[in-house]
């Protein structure tokens, strides 16, 4: 029991985790330095550490911009993506519908093609029976 207890957590857990949208790892920004590299005595590790500090923060922010811009446009996105699934289904009712059109004007085809043979047969025969009865004589 516990066994199956088990598998369903941690089945339900892999769910949860797939349907939940992915975090970008944001960079870490270090503390910010106590020290004061303006001052009479400035060393080098505190230069450093504000060197660090301001680069992660600079690249912190860089990150979160480029998050917020990505959700903008995900948010002006999403009536155009909605009007393309729209489109897309009316494209696939009106290619159901395609091949009983298209069965019905095949048979509609068929039934002229028939009709005009059988109306070029009718003149073929007219015509050699009305001219069966002319004859063609030369003149002395």
């Amino acid at each position: 029991m516990r066994q199956i207890l088990f598998v369903l957590v941690v089945g339900l857990a892999a769910i949860a985790q797939e349907a939940a949208p992915a975090q970008p790892q944001l960079t870490e920004v270090p503390p910010k330095p106590s020290c004061n590299p303006d001052a009479l005595f400035h060393t080098t590790a505190c230069v450093d550490l504000w060197n660090a500090y301001n680069q992660a923060l600079a690249e912190r922010q860089r990150q979160e911009l480029q998050l917020y811009v990505s959700k903008q446009k995900d948010l002006a996105a999403a009536p155009l993506l909605q009007q393309i699934a729209n489109q897309q289904g009316e494209i696939k009712r009106l290619q159901a519908d395609l091949p009983l059109e298209e069965s019905a004007y095949r048979t509609e085809g068929v039934v002229y093609g028939a009709g005009g043979t059988l109306v070029l047969f009718g003149l073929i025969f007219l015509i050699r029976r009305l001219a069966s009865g002319f004859t063609v004589t030369k003149r002395a």
